[in-house]
């Protein structure tokens, strides 16, 4: 049973029973809670971070997630929606109920005012001795039996997951934790990462296909053929349904991983948006009437020099498209570091029209690089592309590239 408490501000809290008195202290320092002596930062990013406290004599060791809400949209959003501190909250409540593995939930808060939502936060209780099951595996030599049983009961986890009415649209080997040191000293399988978790009725065989091809694009790479059939049986007899012949299974397999190289394909394009807008890595502003696509390494200040053209480049090379290429020193987070400009201007009012609406080559080039990188292919890294525009066209467009030895600027 949970107790409802508002605290001073725009912040209300829901409480395990017997967490809010322990909690009190850290609840107080919230906002700067990462800064509290212990306090350590497992993750973070745009949309959240996590941190993680060590056990005292008072409360149980702790992992704290703060959701952060980014723009207006993102907020209106959440006018009609649970947040991702409340889904989590309300799928861990739901799935200890039926007994799936998952951390302790001990406390959740929005802060709001009125409906629209400004910040999440949510708190558990840390598993002990408890890591990746990637890590795990690769620890374990194939046809160790401890490592066999540990798949099974991913499996048996899975199906109970999609057993209580739950949909988990991210489930793969990095939100799976195996613990050590628990019932009869046996590792046990935990899944964690529930704020995409959707509660309700029972997931439909499609839906559990895909959940299922997901979690195996991750496990794959790192298990047999003899080990994905196990961990399907294992799902398969803790669904309750018929047997299937082996047949059947390794039919249903191949669907699943022709289902995962299609989710590859997916993923791979999602990673190469990224550098058109804003992510981890990735910052997309508008500076001094460009606009500006930059890794998060690179400060805007030090891109300024770059616009207002007080860097006289000598030009190494001019192609029949009309690139500029030099060379430069920038200033980044780690420190200076040469690097290759490139420069293209639109000549002309039907070329400045013609690319408002096609891509300019250092676009192309900007875009393939990030390419090559996602791919894990060896090429020069782009560091920033700068887009200058005139009563809405393009008239310059800047691309900042590492420097590389052979290159020899």
């Amino acid at each position: 049973m949970t107790i409802q408490t508002h605290k001073t501000g725009k912040w209300s809290w829901k409480f395990a029973s017997g967490a809010e008195e322990f909690l009190q202290y850290l609840l107080k320092r919230w906002e700067t809670i990462e800064d509290l002596p212990g306090a350590e930062v497992l993750k973070s990013n745009l949309s959240r971070t996590v941190i993680a406290f060590p056990s005292t004599s008072s409360r149980p060791a702790l992992i704290i997630k703060r959701y952060h809400v980014r723009g207006l949209k993102e907020r209106l959003k959440y006018v009609l929606l649970l947040s991702r501190a409340a889904s989590e909250w309300t799928a861990l409540k739901h799935l200890r109920t039926t007994e799936v593995a998952v951390p302790r939930p001990l406390a959740f808060g929005e802060k709001r005012s009125g409906r629209i939502l400004f910040s999440a936060g949510l708190i558990m209780e840390r598993l002990p001795n408890a890591r990746g099951v990637s890590q795990w595996l690769r620890e374990k030599r194939v046809g160790d039996p401890v490592r066999l049983e540990v798949l099974r009961q991913v499996g048996y986890q899975v199906a109970k997951l999609h057993g209580a009415g739950c949909r988990h649209s991210d489930l793969h080997a990095g939100n799976i934790l195996i613990r050590e040191g628990g019932l009869e000293d046996k590792p046990q399988v935990v899944l964690i990462d529930h704020h995409v978790c959707r509660i309700g009725a029972m997931p439909s065989e499609r839906q559990k296909r895909n959940n299922l091809a997901k979690l195996f694009h991750s496990f794959l790479p790192i298990i047999k053929h003899s080990e994905a059939l196990e961990l399907l049986r294992a799902y398969k007899e803790a669904c309750g349904a018929p047997k299937w012949k082996a047949s059947t299974f390794q039919r249903v397999l191949d669907d699943l991983v022709h289902r995962a190289h299609h989710l590859e394909a997916v993923r791979l394009r999602s990673r190469l948006k990224r550098c058109w807008k804003n992510s981890s890595q990735f910052a997309r502003t508008v500076s001094r009437g460009w606009r500006v696509y930059r890794r998060r390494e690179v400060p805007i200040d030090s891109l300024h020099v770059f616009q207002e053209g007080r860097i006289n480049l000598e030009s190494i090379s001019e192609d029949q498209s009309g690139l500029d290429i030099g060379g430069a020193t920038i200033e980044l987070e780690k420190g200076a570091q040469p690097v290759v400009v490139k420069q293209y201007n639109y000549r002309g009012l039907w070329r400045r029209i013609w690319h408002r609406v096609y891509p300019s080559p250092l676009h192309k080039e900007w875009e393939v690089a990030r390419e090559l990188e996602v791919r894990g292919i060896p090429n020069p890294k782009a560091l920033a592309l700068m887009v200058q525009y005139h009563f809405g066209l393009p008239g310059r467009v800047i691309l900042i590239v590492e420097r590389t030895v052979k290159e020899g600027l």
